[in-house]
């Protein structure tokens, strides 16, 4: 019994205390809409050519590309990309465009 809650506080403390764990500047944040994360997944054209390469890289989220429109796009890439900018422009699912 005793065990049990030693344990069960060990639990609680340890999930309180990776709250407070700061996430990395350029994280994407988009909680549990599922438009959201799959248009924060879709890859750039040319990441798509290098598909099973990029699988197993160390990647990175941001502004990978703009499109002809001068709207951008947001996706993990294993390349330099740039952090989305507020009243800029971005392509969202099905190729939306709409302020972020």
């Amino acid at each position: 019994m005793i065990s049990g809650i030693i344990v069960a506080s060990l639990l609680l403390i340890v999930g309180v205390g990776i709250g407070f764990v700061p996430l990395r500047s350029g994280t994407n944040l988009v909680g549990s809409c599922s438009a959201a994360m799959s248009a924060a997944c879709h890859l750039s054209a040319a990441d798509k050519e290098r598909g099973d390469e990029i699988a197993v890289k160390k990647l990175i989220w941001g502004v990978v590309e703009v499109q002809s429109n001068g709207a951008g796009h947001c996706s993990f890439s294993d390349e330099a990309v740039e952090n989305p900018k507020e009243g800029e422009l971005y392509a969202g699912p099905c190729g939306q465009v709409s302020p972020q």
